[in-house]
């Protein structure tokens, strides 16, 4: 039989044995190491196949705060998550009306504890999908859109010299193509470039070169056209045109001339 040693701090419970207590409430540091669980079972036999209603689902990951006794410095790397899962078999091709929908990015602004100069460099992101297989062809409305590149201003640590080089913009598309062919108004419209003056550290005599620009664009078609001189160019009382619909308004006296 082995003998038990009960310490100061320990009470006797009869029949329910003995409770043994900390001597000197000394508070120990334990190092918290990642886990892993495997949830396992077995695949369902169904004796009968049905068709299941799938409802969307919600699941929360709860845990308790780590209270940290020294603040250290963690260096952060970057993290990857993945949601897998099983393509669902169509008994069926149906339509679906397909809706919008957005997500949000959350997290915690990061507090430095000193500040770096950082070089920035352009970065790039790509929006991939799967093109709608159209069932029918049908006519659709094309209202304007508009987007906007929202940042912030970098606030410079000294003023340099910078050399500006042009740069160009390419706005690409798809050609419509008209069902039928439409007399429509044009009016003259305008558009404008706007930007930040450069202010120059010195003033230089520069040679000015001749430069050339050009403007594409369509022959217009007139629809209607008239071969007949104005009224101004005809002696007054001169009545000529179709069917005699015109009436000269030149005055007595002025120079006229007429070619056959």
């Amino acid at each position: 039989m082995s003998n038990w040693y009960a310490g100061n701090n320990s009470t006797n419970n009869g029949s329910f044995g003995w409770i043994f207590a900390s001597g000197g409430g000394t508070a120990y540091t334990i190092n918290a190491e990642s886990g892993a669980y495997v949830i396992t079972g077995q695949a369902a036999t169904l004796s009968i196949p049905k068709s299941i209603d799938a409802a969307a689902g919600t699941y929360a990951i709860t845990g308790q705060d780590a209270t940290l006794s020294r603040g250290q410095q963690v260096n952060a790397e970057a993290g990857a998550y993945a949601i897998t899962g099983q393509d669902a078999s169509l008994l069926a091709a149906r339509s679906v009306n397909a809706e919008s929908a957005a997500y949000a990015i959350d997290g915690q602004a990061a507090t430095l504890t000193v500040s770096r100069a950082v070089n920035a460099e352009a970065g790039a992101y790509a929006l991939t999908g799967q093109d709608a297989t159209l069932l029918a062809v049908r006519l659709m409305s094309a209202d304007a859109g508009l987007y906007a590149i929202a940042g912030q201003a970098a606030a410079l640590l000294a003023g340099k010299a910078i050399n500006a080089e042009a740069g160009s913009y390419a706005s690409s598309g798809q050609d419509a193509s008209l069902f039928a062919a439409r007399q429509i108004s044009s009016d003259a419209g305008t558009y404008i470039i706007t930007g930040q003056a450069a202010t120059l550290d010195y003033v230089r005599a520069l040679s000015a070169g001749a430069g050339s620009y050009l403007i594409d664009g369509q022959d217009a078609t007139l629809t209607k056209g008239t071969l007949f001189p104005a009224p101004s160019d005809v002696r007054a009382g001169v009545v000529y045109g179709p069917g005699g619909i015109y009436v000269g308004t030149m005055a007595p006296g002025a120079l006229f001339v007429f070619d056959d």
